[in-house]
């Protein structure tokens, strides 16, 4: 009776091993599915918005300055207006509005972003008409043009750079939390274990039962779940190393490019400013050390020939502009005020549109290379969580056929 008995209650015990198989196979798949579609959605997030909205703000900065630029030079130039300068702030400032446009599409739902980018919107325009309402001013000789133009410089340096830093900051940030995965690769990683726990566990119950030493489709899919373990944690890994190189060899060089720009640009405006005014400001010593200190620190971020190469021709524009701006303050202190106005307005605007352009070229670069790296990390998850699924569709197939050839066995 008592063999009758076991006889009864071996077929049971699998049934109940199968339910817990499938079970436990069916959440290890979903739990990887997630956990791998989360690290792959992040990461995608850094290759189509987050990463390539720090890259289009700093292009939207360069547009801005260059526009600036050109719009003071032509103003300097009082009634004989420079026309090549005119018509480079008009293409300039044009380019900015497109960038903006595409700023606002990469932003995605990020309100707040798109709160300060509709602010740099708006901004623009206030100031294009700041501009043409100082250079109308210039050419009629009214005493109030000068004041227009430092009102149109401060727009810029006071309103319209600082929203556009806003959302840089905030797509650095979103970058940070799109970096990390660990949550994830420890979800994936632990169901995938788990399941061939439960998978080995019923393996030896039917072990003991059937003095079978081996059953194969249990053992087998507690292998394709350990096998998806490994895989989870390796392209997790290799998703963060490629992230690493994109942040450190791309992204950190932007950030640094994008902070030598708006240094360069408040000297180019506390420049401005001096000019107008008729006399050198002292102020403009301190300006052009945090410049230099930046492109020390570019310098130690460049990990590549090409890059060293960057870095050296943006630190030569930057010392050429120097050298006219420090002629500038020269003819200011002598009271040459013509002169410096003349001066700045011809070479002194043409070196920094040289420097700006060496900046726009270090961001290229730098674009390149945190697009290589992110893509790299994308390739890495490939295929992760189509595995998640054939494996665990796979497992439970191969725990429901072997349990059931052994309740087969007793019936």
């Amino acid at each position: 009776m008592s063999s009758a008995k076991q006889s009864l209650s071996t077929p049971r015990l699998f049934r109940v091993w199968s339910l817990a198989c499938l079970v436990a196979v069916g959440l290890a798949g979903l739990l990887s599915f997630i956990a791998t579609s989360s690290l792959v959605s992040s990461t995608r997030r850094i290759e189509r918005n987050s990463g390539p909205v720090l890259v289009a703000t700093q292009d939207v900065l360069a547009s801005v300055a260059e526009a600036d630029a050109a719009s003071t030079s032509v103003f300097l130039a009082g009634q004989n207006e420079d026309r090549a300068q005119r018509l480079l702030y008009e293409e300039s400032l044009s380019r900015s509005v497109s960038q903006v446009e595409e700023v606002a599409r990469l932003i995605g739902d990020d309100e707040e972003a798109h709160t300060a980018l509709k602010s740099v919107a708006s901004e623009l325009v206030v100031y294009s008409g700041q501009v043409e309402s100082a250079r109308s001013a210039s050419i009629a000789g009214s005493a109030d043009a000068d004041g227009l133009l430092t009102v149109s410089l401060a727009t810029v340096r006071d309103r319209i750079f600082p929203e556009i830093d806003q959302i840089a900051v905030r797509a650095d940030a979103q970058v940070d939390d799109d970096t990390r995965g660990l949550t994830s690769t420890v979800v994936a990683v632990a169901a995938a274990l788990l399941s061939a726990l439960v998978l080995l566990a019923a393996n030896r119950s039917v072990r003991r039962r059937t003095n079978r030493l081996v059953n194969l489709g249990l053992v087998g899919g507690a292998v394709l779940f350990v096998g998806l373990a490994v895989w989870v944690a390796a392209a997790s890994s290799a998703r963060s190393v490629e992230l690493d190189r994109a942040r450190s060899g791309g992204f950190e060089a932007i950030a640094s490019t994008a902070r030598i720009q708006q240094a360069g640009f408040s000297y180019k405006t506390a420049e401005a400013v001096s000019i107008v005014e008729g006399r050198s400001d002292p102020e403009l010593a301190n300006h052009a050390s945090i410049v230099e200190t930046l492109l020390s620190e570019a310098a130690g971020l460049a990990d590549s020939d090409r890059e060293d190469a960057a870095v050296v021709e943006l630190s030569i524009r930057w010392q050429r502009y120097l050298a006219t701006s420090q002629q500038v303050a020269t003819l200011l202190d002598s009271d040459s005020v013509v002169e410096a106005r003349s001066y700045a307005a011809a070479d002194g605007n043409s070196a920094f549109n040289g420097f700006n352009t060496a900046v726009e070229s270090v961001l290229s670069d730098n674009r390149s290379q945190f697009a290589d790296g992110v893509d790299s990390a994308r390739g890495a998850l490939s295929y992760l969580r189509v595995a998640s699924i054939v494996f665990a569709v796979i497992a439970a197939l191969g725990a429901w056929f072997g349990l059931q050839t052994r309740i087969d066995e007793y019936q």
